[in-house]
């Protein structure tokens, strides 16, 4: 039979245990951020091919840092990325807005978005949203098949009386412009040609140039983003053979996915393409070792799909 001393021992050990659990969970609780992220999409139906629009809130303390982690999906494109005004109060709210255009019919789903919260003493948490459903019939209002018509019999042509004049004008054209074009011709065989720069030398020597950027502010950050941003889509698009420089990120993503050439470094391109767009669009903060560390990641880009590379060299 348990004695009121050892029943007394029993309680205060209790008591301590309970007192240590409650502990713990304030400290887990003071040492977490306190953010929320709500989402919604402007509709659940689209036409193949019509932009849908999704918006993110997210409530965080003032003075957090936020970041909208890269996303992509082979159903559907990102267009665009907005950063909506932000209410300052006791809390922070950042309000995202993210333009899709689906590119399979059916019912696909938008996989869940992410969100990374640095908090004021350096305290980090990912916000990650409810996937969304969308269902994407075949085409756009207004695009309907037109109904078919009867045929009518053929007319009969009226030649205007100066018709017979018009080979000769094109006779006439056609040496001229066979004139300038000899006369070019002249001119190129007598100029010294410069040899083709390669593409992956071009992207190192303008690659190289970045090293010594100066990252003093924001500013001098989107402006070294833009620059590495151009430089690579400048070097796939050489490299591959199509207008990178005028593509989207998702574009060029989707542009890129079959060509046997990019196997290993898809993961890379789209880090490197979408934390720029997040830089100069979205107006994210990245520090310079995050600068650093880009750089890095573009040389081995290049390194990992240049001629030399895949030929064994």
């Amino acid at each position: 039979m348990m004695t009121e001393a050892k029943r007394y021992t029993l309680y205060a050990i209790r008591y301590t245990m309970a007192s240590v659990v409650v502990f713990c969970l304030l400290i887990v609780k003071a040492l977490a951020v306190d953010a929320s992220l709500t989402t919604t999409i402007d509709r659940t139906t689209a036409k193949l091919g019509e932009e849908v629009k999704i918006s993110l809130t997210v409530q965080a303390p003032a003075g957090a840092i936020l970041r909208l982690l890269p996303a992509g999906n082979d159903d559907f494109l990102i267009v665009k990325v907005e950063t909506m005004e932000a209410k300052k109060t006791m809390a922070e709210e950042v309000n995202y807005r993210l333009t899709l255009r689906p590119l399979s019919l059916g019912e696909i789903e938008i996989p869940p978005l992410e969100i990374e919260v640095v908090g004021a003493g350096g305290e980090r948490e990912i916000l990650v949203s409810e996937p969304l459903r969308l269902s994407v019939s075949g085409h756009l209002q207004g695009e309907e098949t037109e109904e078919i018509r009867d045929i009518r019999a053929p007319a009969r042509l009226a030649y205007p009386a100066g018709i017979w004049a018009w080979p000769l004008v094109i006779l006439v054209v056609a040496l001229f412009a066979s004139y300038l074009w000899r006369r070019r011709g002249f001119r190129e065989e007598n100029m010294l040609t410069a040899p083709i720069e390669p593409p992956e030398e071009r992207a190192r020597r303008e690659l190289t140039a970045l090293q010594g950027a100066e990252l003093a502010n924001q500013t001098a950050m989107r402006e070294y983003y833009s620059r590495l941003s151009l430089v690579i889509r400048d070097y796939l698009g050489r490299r591959f053979d199509f207008s990178a420089v005028e593509y989207t990120t998702p574009e060029i993503k989707h542009r890129l996915k079959k060509r046997r050439e990019t196997a290993g470094a898809e993961k890379d391109i789209d880090r490197l393409l979408a934390g720029s767009d997040l830089v100069k669009f979205a107006r994210h903060r990245f520090g310079p070792l995050e600068a650093k560390a880009d750089l890095a990641l573009a040389f081995k880009v290049v390194e990992k799909t240049s001629f030399a590379s895949r030929s064994g060299g």
